[in-house]
């Protein structure tokens, strides 16, 4: 029935964003464990051993504090990047209402000319969802390239805070874990504009009109999915370059200390 087709497609979208979202807390957890704290930043071998640990002291805490503005002002623009982001959702949707309220009226009136009760309320409820669905959706999408910007915000605090080291293939890997989190908001946008009024004709062919419309919600939306998933893939893919740059190169006061241990 309709109502099955419907609700099948509304399972298996939620089932794919849980998964999604849980594959969120998965991204980079090995990769961080090579890097110490912030507060293991030091200075180059040769200046370190010239200087005493209060002159020592002073470096570290003002290379942190430059860390800490860096990551604020990071942080104020992410927050004006998101709120940016949600008023252009925002104007989307009011442009597709607008265009919407036309093509509802016809909807209607074609609905109200259907004889079969049933049939009338499942396409109804069908109609309803799809829009209800398109904002939930496209709202959870969103909030996971939230996080998984927080993600590539806490890598770059990493490698901001490494000492030696050619960083170059780390700031590549990022750059691009950026790009593909870029482009799957303007997907996220761009999905959040569509409507989905169904184009009620012969009421013999109803069932494939629906059906019709239906599809091509899932074919739109699983192009946004996927586009999120390969900005958590170029995520998960620059933490794995970042693991191995901190294990070829270790901060010193590591090496020390494992010296120390032996």
């Amino acid at each position: 029935s309709f109502l099955y087709y419907s609700e099948s497609m509304e399972k298996k979208a939620y089932i794919l964003l849980t998964l999604l979202l849980l594959t969120s807390f998965l991204v980079a957890p090995v990769s961080f464990a090579q890097s110490t704290d912030d507060s293991t930043e030091v200075m180059t071998e040769d200046a370190t051993k010239n200087m005493s640990p209060e002159d020592r002291k002073a470096e570290l805490d003002a290379k942190m504090e430059e860390i800490k503005q860096e990551r604020d002002t990071r942080m104020e623009e992410n927050k004006q990047k998101r709120e940016d982001l949600k008023t252009e959702i925002e104007t989307k949707r009011e442009e597709a209402k607008a265009e919407m309220e036309t093509r509802r009226e016809e909807f209607k009136a074609k609905l109200e000319a259907l004889k079969d009760e049933k049939k009338v309320a499942v396409v109804e409820r069908v109609d309803t969802r799809l829009a209800e669905r398109n904002q939930n959706i496209t709202d959870r999408l969103l909030g996971h390239l939230e996080r998984i910007s927080g993600v590539i915000d806490k890598m770059e605090d990493r490698l901001a805070s490494a000492e030696g080291g050619d960083t170059s293939t780390v700031d590549s890997a990022i750059a691009t874990a950026r790009l593909a989190v870029a482009s799957a908001e303007s997907a996220v946008v761009a999905q959040s504009g569509n409507t989905y009024v169904i184009e009620l004709g012969d009421e013999a062919e109803l069932r494939s009109i629906v059906e019709a419309t239906v599809g091509q919600f899932r074919s739109d939306m699983g192009v946004v999915i996927t586009a999120v998933k390969s900005a958590r893939d170029a995520t998960q893919k620059a933490a794995q370059v970042l693991g191995e740059f901190h294990k070829a190169n270790p901060p010193k006061d590591a090496m020390m200390e494992e010296e120390t241990n032996k």
